[in-house]
């Protein structure tokens, strides 16, 4: 593990640095979750371990400190990414991508077009409106989540995995150090993503994949949300969706298996 301080936020970012090799792939998790429970079965994985791999653990989650001075948009948690990569003095990398990190790392690629040379983006919102999760987070006032919702949601989940809920469990470890009000602030930015997000990742001049889990793949546009969209679409602008057999949108707990196996094939 090492670790970034950043002093406009004063906050101690925290990230993994795995291997030696100049093929460097970036690891971004989704909503405030901690990189390593998520990825940690990828990038030990025999065919991984080739390359370079960085897992990052925004401000206000897993390691990291919480700031009261940072905004928890996409943009600012793309621009800590960026800063990250250039302490490294990185200056080309792979960003693999679920659920928020892809956002985050359309973001990153856009701000620095040179350092990105291929992005995988796994169930990530292109448009605004937010997914199920993300929703029901900002269903809520910032005050409530933060206040009483947060707290009570994780005792629930906590009450669930003692009932066996593998699942609940999973998210325990996942938001147990997360800032609520991090979480809630980036569920806000996914939710009011601009008109012509998607656009961005369109014009990308890089390979871009969006990786499906198989129990999500749209059937037709009438099944499309901001998280999920048209597969046509994306090959109209170039973009190669693959699929997760056997999966959802938490597509590594699902069918790690089938995960890694497709985010090989991508980078590869």
């Amino acid at each position: 593990m090492k670790s970034l301080y950043i002093k406009e936020y004063d906050a101690i970012v925290t990230y993994y640095d795995l291997g030696e090799s100049e093929d460097i792939l970036i690891f971004l998790p989704g909503l405030n979750c901690p990189a390593m429970p998520l990825f940690a079965n990828l990038v030990y994985h025999p065919l991984f371990t080739r390359y370079r791999s960085i897992l990052v653990d925004y401000i206000g989650c897993g390691m990291s400190d919480s700031s009261e001075f940072f905004d928890y948009t996409m943009e600012s948690h793309a621009k800590i990414v960026l800063r990250i990569l250039d302490h490294e003095k990185i200056t080309s990398c792979t960003i693999i991508g679920h659920s928020m990190g892809g956002t985050v790392g359309i973001y990153v690629a856009d701000m620095q077009p040179n350092l990105v040379k291929k992005l995988v983006i796994a169930e990530s919102n292109l448009s605004p409106g937010g997914g199920v999760g993300t929703k029901w987070v900002t269903s809520f006032s910032e005050h409530d989540w933060v206040e009483k919702e947060f707290l009570r949601y994780m005792m629930e989940q906590r009450n669930q995995a003692k009932e066996g809920d593998e699942m609940s469990g999973l998210m325990i470890v996942l938001w147990k150090d997360a800032d609520p009000r991090g979480v809630y602030l980036s569920a806000l930015s996914l939710i009011t993503l601009p008109d012509a997000f998607k656009e961005i990742l369109y014009n990308l001049r890089i390979p871009r994949y969006f990786v499906y889990g198989e129990k999500n793949f749209p059937k037709d546009r009438a099944e499309t949300t901001p998280d999920i969209p048209d597969p046509e679409e994306l090959k109209n602008h170039g973009i190669k969706s693959m699929i997760v057999p056997n999966s959802g949108h938490i597509m590594q707990v699902d069918n790690m298996k089938g995960f890694i196996e497709i985010i090989y094939k991508c980078i590869r």
